[in-house]
């Protein structure tokens, strides 16, 4: 390849002061072109073809790679880092790219840079040549003479598949940004909002769109070598090899890739298909197949293509493949309750039943479904099971709802596939009643997008049975999402049934939990069973409803509705570091963190006796749990009958021998009224360290109008939300004269005392609460967490300045009760601060010692109590699961006693003690104070903080002490080994002071106990 470099620069510098850099695009091009070899650069017109580089280079008609310039003067480092370029690099546009501002070329290969080489520089507007240019010689032809590699593997073409799908999602989105509103892309998306997701957004859709567009080619590419016939794979002949049993497939081919009337997407549609026409289609399935032992690989290869593809896509969705061994329970569970309780003779395979899978996924469960009914008549040897299957109608019986377009492809082909396999004969018309919808959307939407129609034709055809069909049987695994995409008023109206308990609102300050998916998901299956007045409920899902306080409207509800309950809870919630009983390991069925248990809910025709819920627990690793619930049935499995009672209704065992006892004490929120969940940042990394200084010169530099907003936020890692805009504080702060007063002193956690910014410019949610009364107030204030899964309840901890909602446990917020109130310092009329104590609590109080304690001393003494070892122990099941309970005595000595006590514990809490005047720890070795290791030497009683560094003098006991949810000796020092950060005098001194602060908890505790003649306190 022989370089004119000397005439290349001639014409930059010419055309530089005469425009941008697309006046340059003939001069590049000409550099790169080769008639000799058939290198030629088409300069792309970006309206034409959406999200693509500036030039497409091929070798004789064949892709090579891409090149994407930028302006002479444009910093190729902060180049690499724009939204764009990111884009390309995880594409296949990144597999062969040259990103250039002319001058200097920088060539990349599968996303990673490869090779940088400069031929000049530009000095005052002036071009100056380097002396070299041998490295950019080298690196063009590196880049024109690129071969991809061969693909010989199902895993190999997954990862090309999913580059190749992103570059198809980012040109829609680009798309979109082009089109108006009569754009047949923007008509699509907003037909889609319309029917299946009212919150779509157009990186949603187009992943969405992406995702089909890419396994509807695969799909078709894997027919077309199943069928090899004479006519060529193509975008235009794809569609001849997809199933006619899938009406929406077919109709996205037909309308959008077939034809050209979304042409400026067509680029990357084309790639996708010659990089399935270069595969060796056969003797990738037949590898698939040899080693994945799955017959079918257009069912199977999903789950590799969306490992491959981005799987923290199944999380934002909430979408995970259930275990075969979860979903044969279930299937097997519903089918003998058919059988058995409600005396449907072959249970699920009976004419009466219809079965609605409302998030079918890849069909999972109707395929477990189809086979069960095979099984219940098996036995009698049918032989012929096409016009069998045909008379018991099992076609017209089975619904699917999946609103995500390549799983509900794959549920037709997976069952289609499985039907054909037992030998049933489709009809000419005959389809799957598995339908394109979202199953928490209520009625018939109609489009008159001509684009749109096989959507809309699927939607009304859902929402016929959704109103129409009387469902028997609602089963199988529905996403489990916090932040859900399904906002509309419909479901919404339905799940507010779960805000009442006993016939009055549960008044939850936070109630978005009620909100998640899967309780919506729960409540339509209840609505479904509910309209038809019998049948069967069978989820496995999120266990949090079982115990949660938030969810007992929930748990009252189901149990009104159903007249039997079985919860099966699965457990492995690593969130919570959820053990077995035993202590040994407890792991997930699924490969997520959130707990999950079966629930099958059953609603017996004409049944007035009371309800009978029953409770079991499968505990161990994986495997253990997976070969239980293949052996295991609905009769066999040792259930606990449980009786839910007000005020929580509980699906979990409860000892309640000690209940009435503990429900005489006084709630913490109806002692102290005013309470609120901690401060929440949601950039805890630039709202909160460890030096004033530092928070002082960020937000100086937040003022500085000199920095702009992106050099700023991508400084500090600072993304835009719904609720924090990053140009919106800025401008509040630049008018803010005591913008300096909002840096504070924070409790971080435990002993860990950090400086914060104050303020909703820093943080999202500051708290009113704490601004009012604890920010620069003399106060002490309870942080009590309402919930936890811990084995023990240790979760009440004092704090006299603002705290974060993470304070007492890294997974459950704490709420913060200040034992005074302040007035508003706006306030006309200056007023005295006072208790935050209720009327009723200082009158029970008084009742009980004859007079009203001072506020401290009421505050001391629940300190006491709550920190009495027996009282953790003896009312455990109670405290786990919603704010602790306050015992009160009428012995005015033993009161007087543990607020003393209880002081005590408040001064080691925060510092203040005199006992820090003999500290029984040293800090000893050699070398550097950098926080490199935090091991702890049982045998020698020490904390090394680096291989030759320690703190001696410390037991196993004060070592593994914990505070709520934190063992503070190493999570203090782990916090400081994250922020690679070395121990000043003061920190030494205060990690041991913390030392001898954990030490004579311990010895109060035991004192606590020993004042308190027994339980429960006279």
């Amino acid at each position: 390849m022989i370089i004119n470099f000397t005439h290349y620069l001639q014409n930059l510098q010419f055309n530089f002061q005469r425009g941008s850099e697309r006046s340059h695009y003939p001069t590049l091009k000409a550099l790169i072109d080769d008639s000799m070899t058939g290198i030629n650069a088409v300069i792309e017109e970006k309206g034409n073809q959406a999200g693509i580089p500036d030039f497409t280079v091929r070798k004789n008609g064949q892709l090579v790679g891409y090149i994407e310039a930028k302006d002479i003067n444009k910093n190729l480092e902060s180049e690499e880092k724009t939204e764009q370029l990111e884009r390309y690099r995880e594409s296949s546009v990144g597999q062969n790219l040259i990103l250039t501002n002319y001058l200097e070329f920088r060539w990349y290969v599968d996303g990673k840079l490869k090779q940088k080489a400069a031929i000049a520089y530009l000095e005052k507007d002036i071009i100056i040549a380097y002396e070299k240019t041998e490295e950019v010689v080298q690196l063009l032809q590196l880049f024109l003479g690129y071969r991809a590699k061969d693909i010989n593997n199902y895993y190999d073409l997954a990862g090309q598949m999913a580059v190749h799908t992103k570059s198809v999602k980012y040109s829609i989105e680009e798309a979109l940004k082009l089109e108006d509103k009569t754009g047949e892309l923007t008509q699509l998306k907003v037909l889609f909002q319309d029917l299946l997701l009212p919150d779509l957004d157009n990186h949603t859709f187009a992943d969405m769109y992406a995702q089909t567009i890419a396994y509807g080619l695969f799909t078709a590419r894997v027919g077309h070598a199943q069928n090899p016939g004479q006519e060529l794979f193509s975008r235009k002949t794809a569609s001849r090899f997809i199933s006619n049993k899938i009406p929406f497939l077919q109709g996205l081919f037909n309308t959008v890739i077939e034809t050209d009337i979304v042409s400026n997407i067509h680029w990357t549609i084309e790639e996708l298909v010659e990089l399935f026409i270069k595969v060796d289609m056969g003797s990738v399935l037949e590898r698939f197949v040899q080693e994945t032992r799955r017959q079918d690989p257009v069912v199977h290869f999903y789950e590799t293509f969306l490992a491959a593809y981005e799987s923290s896509l199944r999380k934002s969705r909430g979408v995970y493949y259930t275990p075969e061994p979860v979903v044969s329970f279930i299937v097997q569970a519903v089918n003998d309750i058919l059988d058995k309780d409600f005396d449907l003779q072959f249970g699920l395979g009976n004419r009466r039943v219809t079965i609605l899978d409302p998030a079918t996924g890849t069909g999972t469960f109707l395929y477990e479904v189809i086979k069960q009914v095979y099984r219940n008549f098996e036995k009698y040897g049918v032989n012929k099971w096409s016009k069998f299957l045909k008379d018991t109608q099992l076609l017209d019986r089975i619904y699917g709802f999946e609103l995500l377009m390549t799983p509900y492809t794959i549920a037709h082909l997976k069952l289609s596939l499985l039907l054909e396999n037992l030998g049933y004969k489709f009809d000419t018309d005959e389809r799957l009643n598995i339908y394109l919808t979202n199953a928490l959307e209520e009625g018939i939407h109609k489009s008159g997008v001509l684009l749109g129609q096989y959507i809309a034709e699927e939607a009304n055809q859902a929402a016929k049975i959704k109103n129409e069909t009387p469902i028997y049987v609602v089963l199988g695994n529905p996403p489990y999402s916090g932040h859900s995409e399904n906002k509309n008023s419909w479901i919404e109206a339905l799940v507010k049934d779960y805000y009442q308990i006993d016939g009055v609102p549960l008044n939850e300050r936070n109630s978005k939990w009620l909100q998640d998916d899967y309780v919506k998901f729960i409540r339509f299956g209840q609505w479904r069973i509910d309209k038809t007045n019998s049948g069967i409920l069978a989820f496995v899902t999120n266990h949090g409803y079982l115990d949660n306080p938030t969810f007992r409207g929930m748990r009252q509800s189901l149990m009104q509705s159903f007249s039997k309950i079985y919860i099966l809870d699965l457990h492995g919630n690593s969130k919570k570091k959820e053990v077995s009983p035993a202590g040994s390991p407890d792991q997930n069925v699924f490969d997520i963190q959130q707990g999950v248990s079966i629930g099958i809910f059953v609603k017996e025709p004409n049944q007035n006796n009371p309800i009978k819920i029953y409770h079991a627990s499968l505990w161990g690793n994986r495997e253990q749990k997976y070969k239980l619930l293949n052996e295991l049935d609905i009769k066999s499995v040792k259930w606990e009958e449980l009786t839910p009672s007000s005020p929580f209704y509980l699906f979990v065992p409860q000892n309640t021998n000690l209940l009435e006892e503990y429900n005489k004490g006084w709630k913490i929120t109806d002692i102290m009224s005013v309470n609120v969940l901690g401060f929440q940042t949601h950039r805890d990394n630039f709202a909160i360290d460890f030096e004033r200084d530092t928070i002082l010169e960020r937000i100086s530099e937040m003022r500085d109008k000199k920095i702009s907003d992106q050099e700023y936020s991508e400084k500090y890692n600072l993304k835009n939300s719904h609720s924090w805009q990053l140009n919106e504080v800025r401008q509040s702060l630049s008018s803010d004269k005591k913008w300096k007063n909002k840096i504070t002193e924070c409790l971080y956690r435990p002993f860990d005392w950090r400086f914060c910014y104050f303020s909703s410019v820093a943080m999202d949610r500051p708290r009113r609460e704490l601004i009012n009364h604890v920010l620069s107030k003399d106060n002490l204030c309870f942080n009590i967490v309402r919930q936890t899964k811990m084995d023990s309840w240790q979760h009440a901890v004092v704090s006299n300045i603002p705290t974060p909602a993470l304070f007492v446990e890294i997974k459950d917020g704490s709420n913060v009760f200040p034992l005074y109130l302040y007035p508003d310092d706006d306030a006309m009329i200056k007023e005295e601060k006072r208790p935050n104590l209720s009327k009723e609590f200082l009158t029970a109080i008084k009742e009980k010692l004859g007079y009203t304690p001072t506020p401290e001393k009421i505050f001391y003494y629940a300190y006491a109590i709550f920190h009495s070892p027996t009282y953790r122990q003896r009312y455990a099941e109670f405290l786990k699961i919603d704010f602790p309970r306050l015992p009160l005595t009428k012995n005015d000595q033993l009161f007087n006693n543990l607020a003393t006590q209880g002081e005590q514990l408040v001064n080691l809490h925060l510092l203040k003690s005199d006992e820090f005047n003999q500290l029984t720890t040293t800090y000893e070795g050699e070398g550097d104070n950098q926080v490199s290791q935090v091991i702890h030497n049982d045998q020698l009683q020490r904390v090394y903080i680096n291989p030759k560094k320690y703190f001696a003098n410390i037991s196993k006991q004060i070592w593994e002490f914990k505070i709520g949810g934190y063992q503070v000796l190493e999570k203090w020092l782990k916090d400081r080994k994250k922020s690679d950060r070395a121990l000043s005098d003061d920190d030494i001194i205060h990690y041991q002071k913390i030392v001898v602060a954990l030490q004579q908890t311990l010895k109060i505790m035991t004192e606590i106990d020993q004042l308190i003649p027994s339980f429960p306190i006279q």
